[in-house]
């Protein structure tokens, strides 16, 4: 049985195909196939289905444009996510451990041991010196996949930034979004 129900502007609200219901659920409207096909083009008035199609959105270049960015920007998140602990205040503790480490290595990796570098050693049962080049080792490697990221991500806003139309927007939309699925 299809079926509709329609809002209190007379647009379908929900609509189901579902030949093992019976009885038509109370407030629903049955549908013929023709009307199935067409129904968010129906309305109903004063109890009779019409065919009243609603007028095509119209999506300004600036709304396609900042949907892309938006997309690009989430697409750069997810990218980064898949190297880096996303939780409050992670970031700023990576930080600082690597400026720590930096700064314990620059000490000649002698004097007291940090507590970042510390908190590494105790993770990893590392020396001190090892534990301070591993966290300096993980800061290069994150900075490399960071600077990747972020040069998909400025290329991709850029070049859909400057697209003139809708299509050239969303090829580049896609394109960027691609690139940083991909790393």
């Amino acid at each position: 049985m299809r079926y509709a129900f329609f809002g209190e502007t007379g647009r379908v609200v929900f609509a189901a195909n579902d030949h093992t219901i019976k009885p038509l659920p109370e407030g629903a409207t049955e549908l013929s196939a023709a009307q199935w096909d067409a129904r968010f083009d129906l309305r109903l008035d004063a109890g009779v289905i019409v065919h009243d199609p609603l007028p095509p959105t119209v999506v300004s270049l600036d709304d396609v444009k900042a949907a892309a960015l938006s997309a690009i920007d989430a697409e750069a998140g997810a990218a980064r996510a898949r190297y880096i602990t996303v939780a409050p205040g992670q970031e700023a503790t990576y930080i600082l451990k690597a400026q720590q480490a930096a700064a314990f290595k620059a000490g000649g990796y002698s004097g007291p041991v940090p507590g970042l570098v510390q908190a590494e050693m105790d993770a990893t049962g590392a020396t001190a010196q090892a534990a301070a080049d591993d966290i300096l080792a993980q800061e290069a490697a994150w900075a490399y996949k960071a600077a990747q990221i972020e040069s998909a991500r400025r290329r991709g806003k850029v070049a859909a930034g400057n697209a003139a139309d809708a299509a050239s927007v969303e090829a580049a939309r896609a394109a960027a979004i691609a690139e940083l699925g991909a790393l």
